[in-house]
Protein backbone atom coordinates (compact mmCIF):
# COMPACT_ATOMS: atom_id res chain seq x y z
CA UNK A 1 0.00 0.00 0.00
CA UNK A 2 2.78 2.62 1.18
CA UNK A 3 4.87 1.40 -2.30
CA UNK A 4 1.61 2.19 -4.52
CA UNK A 5 0.72 5.75 -2.70
CA UNK A 6 4.48 7.23 -3.30
CA UNK A 7 3.74 5.54 -7.28
CA UNK A 8 1.02 7.57 -7.08
CA UNK A 9 2.70 10.73 -5.99
CA UNK A 10 5.90 10.19 -8.02
CA UNK A 11 3.96 9.76 -11.33
CA UNK A 12 1.60 13.52 -10.40
CA UNK A 13 4.82 14.71 -9.94
CA UNK A 14 6.47 13.94 -13.03
CA UNK A 15 3.11 14.44 -14.56
CA UNK A 16 2.31 17.98 -13.40
CA UNK A 17 5.91 18.55 -14.15
CA UNK A 18 5.28 17.63 -17.86
CA UNK A 19 2.41 19.86 -18.22
CA UNK A 20 3.24 22.62 -16.30
CA UNK A 21 1.12 25.32 -18.34
CA UNK A 22 -2.05 23.45 -17.92
CA UNK A 23 -1.04 22.34 -14.26
CA UNK A 24 -0.63 26.14 -13.71
CA UNK A 25 -4.19 26.89 -14.53
CA UNK A 26 -5.88 23.78 -12.74
CA UNK A 27 -4.06 25.15 -10.05
CA UNK A 28 -5.04 28.42 -10.19
CA UNK A 29 -8.18 28.56 -11.35
CA UNK A 30 -8.71 26.48 -8.08
CA UNK A 31 -7.09 29.20 -6.43
CA UNK A 32 -9.25 32.20 -7.61
CA UNK A 33 -12.72 30.27 -6.62
CA UNK A 34 -11.06 29.55 -3.23
CA UNK A 35 -9.87 32.80 -2.84
CA UNK A 36 -13.00 34.29 -3.56
CA UNK A 37 -15.37 31.89 -1.59
CA UNK A 38 -12.70 32.37 1.25
CA UNK A 39 -13.13 36.44 1.17
CA UNK A 40 -16.68 36.07 1.45
CA UNK A 41 -15.99 33.85 4.59
CA UNK A 42 -14.13 35.60 5.88
CA UNK A 43 -15.70 38.74 5.41
CA UNK A 44 -19.17 37.67 6.38
CA UNK A 45 -18.11 36.00 9.40
CA UNK A 46 -16.10 39.56 11.28
CA UNK A 47 -19.21 41.13 10.16
CA UNK A 48 -21.94 38.70 11.41
CA UNK A 49 -19.78 38.79 14.67
CA UNK A 50 -19.43 42.31 14.83
CA UNK A 51 -23.51 42.26 14.61
CA UNK A 52 -24.29 39.91 17.34
CA UNK A 53 -21.95 42.17 19.14
CA UNK A 54 -24.02 45.17 18.89
CA UNK A 55 -27.55 42.97 19.39
CA UNK A 56 -26.24 42.26 22.76
CA UNK A 57 -25.43 46.24 23.41
CA UNK A 58 -29.69 46.69 22.78
CA UNK A 59 -31.35 47.95 25.88
CA UNK A 60 -34.91 48.23 26.84
CA UNK A 61 -35.65 52.04 27.80
CA UNK A 62 -38.55 51.99 30.30
CA UNK A 63 -39.40 55.45 30.87
CA UNK A 64 -41.02 56.42 34.45
CA UNK A 65 -43.85 58.17 35.37
CA UNK A 66 -42.88 61.91 36.75
CA UNK A 67 -43.84 62.13 40.32
CA UNK A 68 -43.13 58.47 41.86
CA UNK A 69 -42.76 58.04 45.12
CA UNK A 70 -39.92 55.76 46.95
CA UNK A 71 -42.85 52.73 47.24
CA UNK A 72 -43.18 53.15 43.71
CA UNK A 73 -40.03 53.34 41.92
CA UNK A 74 -39.18 50.30 44.19
CA UNK A 75 -42.32 48.18 43.09
CA UNK A 76 -40.97 49.07 39.11
CA UNK A 77 -37.62 47.76 40.12
CA UNK A 78 -39.14 44.75 41.74
CA UNK A 79 -41.14 43.80 38.82
CA UNK A 80 -38.01 44.15 36.74
CA UNK A 81 -35.72 42.31 38.76
CA UNK A 82 -38.43 39.23 39.32
CA UNK A 83 -38.11 38.83 35.52
CA UNK A 84 -35.84 36.19 34.45
CA UNK A 85 -35.03 37.46 31.10
CA UNK A 86 -33.43 40.43 33.05
CA UNK A 87 -29.14 40.70 33.26
CA UNK A 88 -28.36 44.11 34.28
CA UNK A 89 -30.83 47.61 35.12
CA UNK A 90 -29.57 50.49 35.83
CA UNK A 91 -31.90 53.66 37.97
CA UNK A 92 -31.08 56.84 35.48
CA UNK A 93 -32.86 59.57 37.94
CA UNK A 94 -34.15 62.68 35.92
CA UNK A 95 -31.74 64.94 36.58
CA UNK A 96 -28.59 62.19 34.73
CA UNK A 97 -30.86 62.22 31.78
CA UNK A 98 -30.79 65.81 31.35
CA UNK A 99 -27.02 65.44 32.19
CA UNK A 100 -26.58 62.55 29.28
CA UNK A 101 -28.71 64.78 26.88
CA UNK A 102 -26.53 68.08 27.38
CA UNK A 103 -23.30 65.74 27.14
CA UNK A 104 -24.84 64.63 23.86
CA UNK A 105 -26.48 67.43 22.13
CA UNK A 106 -24.28 70.37 23.04
CA UNK A 107 -26.31 72.78 21.10
CA UNK A 108 -29.45 72.21 22.31
CA UNK A 109 -27.69 72.19 25.67
CA UNK A 110 -29.81 75.62 26.64
CA UNK A 111 -33.38 74.04 25.79
CA UNK A 112 -33.99 73.18 29.50
CA UNK A 113 -33.50 76.20 30.60
CA UNK A 114 -35.32 77.76 28.34
CA UNK A 115 -38.10 75.82 28.94
CA UNK A 116 -37.67 76.20 32.74
CA UNK A 117 -38.22 72.59 33.71
CA UNK A 118 -36.55 69.42 32.94
CA UNK A 119 -38.71 67.71 30.05
CA UNK A 120 -36.96 64.14 30.53
CA UNK A 121 -38.11 61.44 32.45
CA UNK A 122 -36.57 59.13 34.48
CA UNK A 123 -35.83 55.92 33.71
CA UNK A 124 -34.24 51.78 34.26
CA UNK A 125 -31.81 51.29 31.13
CA UNK A 126 -32.50 47.30 31.01
CA UNK A 127 -30.44 44.95 29.86
CA UNK A 128 -31.25 41.76 28.66
CA UNK A 129 -29.94 38.01 29.00
CA UNK A 130 -28.28 36.34 26.65
CA UNK A 131 -30.69 34.35 23.84
CA UNK A 132 -33.59 36.16 25.32
CA UNK A 133 -32.68 39.96 22.48
CA UNK A 134 -34.12 38.78 19.53
CA UNK A 135 -36.42 40.78 18.35
CA UNK A 136 -39.68 38.75 19.50
CA UNK A 137 -38.41 38.32 22.77
CA UNK A 138 -37.56 42.10 23.11
CA UNK A 139 -41.29 43.15 22.18
CA UNK A 140 -42.99 40.01 24.10
CA UNK A 141 -40.90 41.80 27.25
CA UNK A 142 -41.72 45.22 26.05
CA UNK A 143 -45.25 44.88 25.69
CA UNK A 144 -45.48 43.17 29.16
CA UNK A 145 -44.16 46.28 30.99
CA UNK A 146 -46.55 48.47 29.17
CA UNK A 147 -49.50 49.77 31.17
CA UNK A 148 -47.63 48.37 34.34
CA UNK A 149 -48.42 51.01 37.64
CA UNK A 150 -45.45 53.35 37.16
CA UNK A 151 -44.31 52.90 33.37
CA UNK A 152 -44.92 55.62 31.05
CA UNK A 153 -43.65 53.96 27.93
CA UNK A 154 -41.18 51.45 26.69
CA UNK A 155 -38.82 52.15 23.93
CA UNK A 156 -36.14 49.87 22.12
CA UNK A 157 -34.11 49.59 18.72
CA UNK A 158 -33.53 45.78 17.16
CA UNK A 159 -34.52 46.60 13.70
CA UNK A 160 -31.48 48.26 12.37
CA UNK A 161 -29.79 45.27 13.81
CA UNK A 162 -31.88 43.15 11.95
CA UNK A 163 -31.44 45.06 9.08
CA UNK A 164 -27.49 44.86 9.02
CA UNK A 165 -28.15 40.32 9.59
CA UNK A 166 -30.69 40.43 6.54
CA UNK A 167 -28.01 42.88 4.27
CA UNK A 168 -25.47 40.55 5.76
CA UNK A 169 -27.00 37.76 4.84
CA UNK A 170 -27.68 38.30 1.29
CA UNK A 171 -24.04 39.32 0.65
CA UNK A 172 -22.83 36.41 1.66
CA UNK A 173 -25.52 34.46 -0.51
CA UNK A 174 -24.54 35.96 -3.57
CA UNK A 175 -20.76 35.24 -2.65
CA UNK A 176 -21.51 31.41 -2.21
CA UNK A 177 -23.44 31.65 -5.15
CA UNK A 178 -20.82 33.26 -7.00
CA UNK A 179 -18.39 30.57 -5.72
CA UNK A 180 -20.10 28.24 -6.09
CA UNK A 181 -20.10 28.55 -10.19
CA UNK A 182 -16.09 29.24 -10.13
CA UNK A 183 -15.81 25.96 -7.73
CA UNK A 184 -17.72 24.09 -10.76
CA UNK A 185 -15.93 25.88 -13.17
CA UNK A 186 -12.64 24.92 -11.37
CA UNK A 187 -13.47 21.19 -11.14
CA UNK A 188 -14.40 21.06 -15.19
CA UNK A 189 -10.80 22.56 -15.58
CA UNK A 190 -9.05 20.36 -13.74
CA UNK A 191 -10.93 17.36 -15.22
CA UNK A 192 -9.60 18.58 -18.62
CA UNK A 193 -5.93 19.11 -17.26
CA UNK A 194 -6.25 15.00 -16.37
CA UNK A 195 -7.47 14.07 -19.42
CA UNK A 196 -4.78 15.24 -21.04
CA UNK A 197 -2.38 13.76 -18.88
CA UNK A 198 -4.71 10.41 -20.11
CA UNK A 199 -4.17 11.42 -23.39
CA UNK A 200 -0.61 11.78 -23.51
CA UNK A 201 -0.08 8.39 -21.51
CA UNK A 202 -2.52 6.17 -23.49
CA UNK A 203 0.71 3.88 -24.41
CA UNK A 204 1.51 3.70 -20.78
CA UNK A 205 -2.22 2.79 -20.21
CA UNK A 206 -2.57 0.48 -22.45
CA UNK A 207 0.35 -1.83 -21.32
CA UNK A 208 -0.13 -1.36 -18.37
CA UNK A 209 -3.78 -3.18 -18.85
CA UNK A 210 -2.25 -5.91 -20.87
CA UNK A 211 -0.03 -7.03 -18.29
CA UNK A 212 -2.80 -7.10 -15.67
CA UNK A 213 -2.28 -4.07 -13.73
CA UNK A 214 -5.57 -3.39 -11.29
CA UNK A 215 -7.76 -0.01 -12.15
CA UNK A 216 -6.97 1.51 -8.61
CA UNK A 217 -2.99 1.36 -10.07
CA UNK A 218 -3.34 2.65 -13.20
CA UNK A 219 -6.17 4.98 -12.00
CA UNK A 220 -3.85 6.08 -8.68
CA UNK A 221 -1.38 8.69 -10.56
CA UNK A 222 -4.49 10.23 -12.42
CA UNK A 223 -6.48 10.78 -8.82
CA UNK A 224 -3.38 11.72 -7.41
CA UNK A 225 -2.44 14.69 -9.59
CA UNK A 226 -5.92 15.97 -9.00
CA UNK A 227 -6.00 15.80 -5.53
CA UNK A 228 -2.13 17.69 -5.59
CA UNK A 229 -3.34 20.01 -8.05
CA UNK A 230 -6.34 20.93 -6.01
CA UNK A 231 -4.67 21.03 -2.27
CA UNK A 232 -2.47 23.08 -3.72
CA UNK A 233 -4.81 25.56 -5.20
CA UNK A 234 -6.52 25.49 -1.65
CA UNK A 235 -3.18 26.36 0.02
CA UNK A 236 -2.63 29.24 -2.70
CA UNK A 237 -5.54 30.38 -1.73
CA UNK A 238 -5.17 30.69 2.07
CA UNK A 239 -1.85 32.59 1.54
CA UNK A 240 -3.56 35.07 -0.78
CA UNK A 241 -6.36 35.48 2.17
CA UNK A 242 -3.56 35.59 4.82
CA UNK A 243 -1.90 38.13 2.75
CA UNK A 244 -5.27 40.30 2.35
CA UNK A 245 -6.06 40.02 6.08
CA UNK A 246 -1.95 41.29 6.85
CA UNK A 247 -2.55 43.97 4.21
CA UNK A 248 -6.45 45.47 5.07
CA UNK A 249 -5.33 45.20 8.79
CA UNK A 250 -2.58 47.41 8.71
CA UNK A 251 -4.39 50.37 6.77
CA UNK A 252 -7.63 49.48 8.78
CA UNK A 253 -6.53 51.97 11.79
CA UNK A 254 -7.46 54.13 9.50
CA UNK A 255 -11.22 53.08 8.55
CA UNK A 256 -13.11 51.97 11.55
CA UNK A 257 -15.56 49.98 9.48
CA UNK A 258 -12.60 48.13 7.38
CA UNK A 259 -11.08 47.42 10.91
CA UNK A 260 -14.37 45.47 11.65
CA UNK A 261 -14.51 43.11 8.80
CA UNK A 262 -10.77 42.11 9.02
CA UNK A 263 -10.71 41.94 13.20
CA UNK A 264 -10.15 37.85 13.02
CA UNK A 265 -8.74 35.46 10.35
CA UNK A 266 -10.14 32.34 9.66
CA UNK A 267 -10.65 30.04 12.25
CA UNK A 268 -8.53 26.75 12.20
CA UNK A 269 -11.50 24.40 11.14
CA UNK A 270 -12.34 27.38 8.37
CA UNK A 271 -9.00 27.14 6.82
CA UNK A 272 -8.74 23.48 6.89
CA UNK A 273 -11.79 23.53 4.77
CA UNK A 274 -10.30 26.26 2.26
CA UNK A 275 -7.10 23.21 2.07
CA UNK A 276 -9.79 20.10 1.94
CA UNK A 277 -12.71 21.95 -0.12
CA UNK A 278 -9.88 22.11 -2.72
CA UNK A 279 -7.95 18.54 -2.42
CA UNK A 280 -12.20 17.66 -3.21
CA UNK A 281 -12.45 19.47 -5.85
CA UNK A 282 -9.12 18.09 -7.56
CA UNK A 283 -9.97 14.56 -7.20
CA UNK A 284 -13.58 14.86 -8.39
CA UNK A 285 -12.11 16.39 -11.45
CA UNK A 286 -9.97 13.66 -11.43
CA UNK A 287 -12.26 11.17 -11.35
CA UNK A 288 -14.85 12.82 -13.71
CA UNK A 289 -12.14 12.47 -16.08
CA UNK A 290 -10.36 8.90 -15.25
CA UNK A 291 -13.64 7.51 -15.76
CA UNK A 292 -15.31 8.95 -18.94
CA UNK A 293 -11.71 8.35 -20.28
CA UNK A 294 -10.98 4.84 -19.11
CA UNK A 295 -14.64 3.70 -19.20
CA UNK A 296 -16.02 1.55 -16.61
CA UNK A 297 -13.45 -1.58 -16.88
CA UNK A 298 -10.56 0.35 -15.84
Amino acid sequence: MIADLRYFIAEALTSMSRNRAVSALSIGTIAVALTLLGAFLYFSTNLSAQISRWGSEVQVQVYLLDGLDAAALAAVRGRLESDPAVERIEHVPKEEALARFRSYFADLADLPDALGTNPLPASFEVRLKEGRRGPAEVEAFAAALRGQPGVEDVHYDTAWVERLHSLSAVAASAGYLLGGVLLIAATFTTSNVIRLALLSRRDEIEILRLVGATRAFIRGPFLMEGLLQGTLGGLLALAFLGGLHLTIHRAGGANPFLSLLTERFLGGSQAAAVAVGGGTMGLAGAFLAVRKFLGRHV
